[in-house]
């Protein structure tokens, strides 16, 4: 689909790691973006918040996801607007680590590693086609 032009990403994460291990009690509540960037390869950096994009994303309790992706029509970034729901499962893994998995198969965000400092949640995520990187940090509001 034209609008998912890399949605075939390699997940790489990055940031700062919280000295305590987090867990599902730590993790519920409500976050939204306070930056979300995409920087393809010899590209300016496109600030998708300052367009008009949002993400805001509910953890739950049992380990469910509600939320919402949006990402408006921007050169080199989407041909079309994309908004779609954020409806999954989340894990925490070792210390900090929290890996989001989509219901949806054709999701913007899934299967997205999330480092937890609380009280905020970043993944930077390495593109391959074309090559470049997502910085994403949700705050808990």
């Amino acid at each position: 689909m034209a609008s998912r032009l890399w949605v075939a990403a390699v997940v790489a994460v990055a940031g700062c790691g919280a000295g305590d291990t987090v867990g599902p009690d730590i993790l519920i509540g409500t976050y939204r973006a306070t930056e979300f960037r995409i920087t393809r390869s010899g590209q300016a950096t496109v600030d998708i918040l300052a367009l008009g994009g949002s993400v805001t994303w509910e953890l739950n309790s049992g380990l469910t996801t509600d939320g919402r992706l949006v990402i408006p029509v921007s050169a080199g970034v989407a041909t079309q607007r994309i908004d779609e729901q954020l409806t999954g499962q989340y894990q925490v893994i070792g210390k900090n680590t929290i890996r989001f998995q989509a219901t949806s198969d054709d999701s913007f965000i899934d299967d997205y590693l999330f480092t937890s400092d609380p009280p905020e949640l970043r993944s930077f995520i390495t593109l391959v086609n074309p090559s470049g990187l997502i910085s994403l940090v949700l705050r808990k509001q």
